[in-house]
């Protein structure tokens, strides 16, 4: 009886989440729409016609088997650990307030007590290795602000020769236009009208103009870079509280309040901690009144 090798199964994404991506604009989609490529990834979100199959892609293939690896790799490089649980890569993740912005990630880690994103990537050997996170720019902005996340690190395998890590901050600025142009795009679905085909690419960094800067004589950088170090324990202290806090509240309520802090439960499950708003306020009462009238009651 000869004995056979299980069969090879291809990671990807789940039917639920190629289902999802659908309805809505992912973080591949955004490189598309910063790219300029309006008409056909239209044509693809209308059912008009079918996406590129990858199937038969090297490239693309050989990303998804090595993610895993990737993380394994990245771990045992750096010590940091990442979350690849099912609820982490297996989920589509909606932007808070604009449920159609969609992210499939490959990961999370914690560096220095602070959530970031985790992206693996397996590239070729050539050309300067310093310009590949700016290939996935869009991608990982769009997540940035889908998770409300301050970071990515990004782990790179370039062919089977190099691996590097890389740190990307959130930039807001870019977030700002890359919004505006997804909405826009978004409009010519719901409309279900074609957009135009000269669609102008979005701006990338100007790496070719980049330079490093020289701040040691600047008192204004270095009065503030003395604030950011006695202030980060604080604020790293502040982060874990209100990470506290949120953990004590049931999962079936909406609205928990304390002495001076109320922490409420928005519409797509998220728990957000703050000061009484007005609004905020004006529930407050309701709920104590009604708490007393029962309290009254029992009495």
């Amino acid at each position: 009886m000869s004995t056979v090798s299980p069969a090879f199964v291809m990671p990807g994404l789940t039917k639920q989440q190629l289902e999802a991506r659908q309805g809505g604009i992912g973080a591949s989609d955004s490189e598309r729409i910063m790219a300029g490529d309006w008409v056909n990834l239209w044509k693809e979100k209308t059912n008009r016609q079918a996406p590129e199959d990858t199937t038969r892609v090297l490239a693309a293939q050989m990303g998804n088997a090595t993610e895993a690896f990737n993380a394994y790799w990245y771990t045992m490089m750096t010590g940091i650990a990442v979350d690849r649980a099912p609820a982490v890569v297996d989920r589509t993740h909606r932007h808070a307030e604009r449920p159609w912005m969609l992210a499939n990630i490959d990961g999370l880690v914690i560096v220095d007590a602070r959530m970031r994103l985790w992206e693996g990537k397996h590239t070729h050997p050539f050309g300067s290795k310093s310009e590949a996170p700016a290939r996935y720019l869009a991608q990982v902005q769009h997540c940035l602000e889908v998770l409300d996340l301050e970071g990515c690190e990004m782990s790179v395998l370039f062919g089977n020769s190099d691996w590097q890590p890389f740190s990307i901050e959130r930039d807001r600025d870019y977030q700002a236009l890359l919004i505006e142009r997804e909405e826009e795009f978004l409009e010519y679905i719901q409309k279900d009208r074609c957009p135009p085909g000269d669609v102008t690419p979005g701006p990338g960094p100007s790496l070719e103009l980049m330079r490093p800067v020289d701040f040691r004589r600047s008192n204004e950088w270095v009065d503030k870079e003395a604030t950011w170090i006695s202030t980060r324990p604080h604020a790293l202290r502040f982060e874990e509280v209100e990470k506290e806090l949120k953990a004590l509240v049931p999962g079936d309520c909406d609205f928990a309040f304390g002495q001076e802090l109320v922490c409420v439960r928005n519409k797509a499950g998220s728990l957000a901690l703050r000061i009484p708003s007005k609004k905020d306020a004006e529930r407050l009462r309701e709920v104590i009144a009604d708490l007393e009238d029962r309290e009254e009651l029992e009495l």
